[in-house]
């Protein structure tokens, strides 16, 4: 096992993968993607942070198949990255939202 790779944030997709697509170098934004996806294969680290045991634990494609399917709850390893974003355009209206619940 190599060195663990950064995946919720890694600071490369943030910063110069994302900089690359806004700066419309499609070809270099790609290929940073599966330098990101080489480095985490290659560590051989679980990359799946669910904390339930389940049959499509690191199977992500299935896993968000049958999420989507369902229709019902996002997956777990997603949820930080909806959660952040829901606290940001709540935050529009002073976290007003946490009253109405």
């Amino acid at each position: 096992m190599c060195n663990k790779v950064k995946i919720d944030a890694n600071p490369i997709m943030m910063g110069e993968c994302t900089q690359a697509f806004k700066d419309g170098n499609i070809k270099e934004g790609r290929r940073l993607i599966k330098e990101f996806l080489q480095a985490i294969e290659d560590s051989g680290q679980d990359h799946c942070n669910c904390k339930e045991p389940c049959m499509y634990h690191g199977k992500c494609k299935e896993c968000i198949l049958q999420h989507r399917g369902g229709m019902d709850h996002v997956p777990y390893c997603l949820r930080d990255l909806v959660n952040d974003r829901l606290e940001k355009l709540s935050a529009l209206t002073e976290h007003s939202l946490k009253a109405r619940l």
